[in-house]
């Protein structure tokens, strides 16, 4: 059976989930867009992280209470600022 710490691991872009306290997680990750690391607090369970990380449940569904730039961090990293300085394609 996987352990939640694998299945995390096994995200290269995860370099450190913590707990905060209980209720929040500090999620440090690289970006698979720039290579930047950044930090950010969501407001998540270790269940919702289970269920995503080792269950395979859609990130929506497991984590619905996350916005989904915070989503979009915790799948890849990448931050909103990062998505909304590539250029268009009008551009």
């Amino acid at each position: 059976m996987t352990t939640l710490t694998e299945a995390l691991t096994a995200k290269p872009h995860l370099l450190a989930v913590e707990s905060f306290d209980g209720k929040e997680f500090i999620v440090k990750a690289v970006s698979a867009l720039s290579g930047g690391v950044s930090s950010m607090v969501l407001e998540i369970t270790e269940a919702q992280l289970y269920a995503w990380a080792v269950d395979g449940v859609v990130i929506q569904k497991a984590m619905p209470n996350l916005s989904p730039e915070e989503r979009e961090f915790l799948m890849t990293g990448i931050r909103s600022e990062e998505w909304d300085a590539l250029p268009s394609e009008a551009e």
